[in-house]
């Protein structure tokens, strides 16, 4: 049974739900971020004085407004850790899960040299490491470089080459054009089972770094995909999106 329609915009009708405001959408991580600074202090003393708490609430409030990927991950693994927040195949992750696990690999990257403003190519099909990658590479303040696994071992060679990739995160049955791709750059990671010569497994790599956030100051403005067009008129160039217009495009759609 489908839900009926509103006829005019304003004039709810029964059984109708009226559509959420961006502000709306974000209204519960705001109250979850000015909770958890109270909370926080709290927990270190007994009392806080009005001028205290008052910093407390205005600092959730200008974080939970934040348009950064990682972020609204976080405030989301926070409010659902339970919920499914990944589906493929028979594998399931919660946000709880795949906050940790993003946070494992962002954290996995910068100690990989990883820094704001390097760049990491992905040559992966559909898989839950693809998701993992992007928003490692969005809490480490990489720009994720996507790479069509379609194009042709120069035409990647290219796009590696001239986004100044620092590696390449690859998966199965992508592994070996990954290792091509990685010729000569400081890491290759793969989600593959046998790990050509000189890549690390996605999953030790994981198991291997810490899971708490990662201490990297990430702005609305920084880039977060490198997206190289198809070239059709000449070699393929990069096109720049922020944190802000990805998390924003997603809130249009909601």
């Amino acid at each position: 049974m489908q839900a009926p329609s509103c006829a005019r915009a304003g004039e709810p009708v029964s059984g109708c739900r009226r559509p959420e405001t961006q502000d709306q959408l974000l209204r519960d991580s705001t109250l979850d971020e000015v909770y958890d600074g109270r909370a926080a202090i709290d927990q270190g003393r007994a009392s806080v004085s009005p001028a205290e708490e008052q910093v407390v609430q205005a600092r959730g409030l200008e974080r939970s407004r934040r348009q950064v990927l990682g972020e609204v991950l976080a405030r989301t693994a926070r409010r659902y850790p339970d919920k499914v927040a990944l589906v493929f195949g028979d594998e399931r992750r919660t946000f709880a899960e795949l906050d940790q696990r993003v946070n494992r690999l962002a954290n996995a990257l910068v100690a990989r040299g990883v820094g704001r403003g390097d760049k990491v190519a992905i040559l992966m099909q559909n898989e839950l490491a693809v998701v993992e990658s992007y928003l490692a590479c969005a809490k480490s303040g990489a720009w994720a470089v996507p790479l069509n696994f379609r194009l042709a071992p120069p035409e990647i060679a290219y796009i590696v080459e001239n986004s100044e990739s620092r590696g390449v995160i690859s998966g199965e049955p992508l592994a070996e054009a990954g290792a091509d791709a990685a010729g000569g750059l400081r890491f290759h990671i793969t989600s593959a089972p046998h790990c050509p010569d000189g890549a690390e497994g996605y999953e030790a790599v994981l198991a291997a770094a810490p899971a708490d956030e990662p201490d990297v100051l990430v702005e609305e403005g920084d880039v977060a995909f490198l997206m190289y067009t198809s070239g059709t008129t000449g070699v393929p160039k990069g096109a720049m999106l922020t944190h802000r217009n990805l998390v924003a495009n997603t809130l249009h759609w909601i």
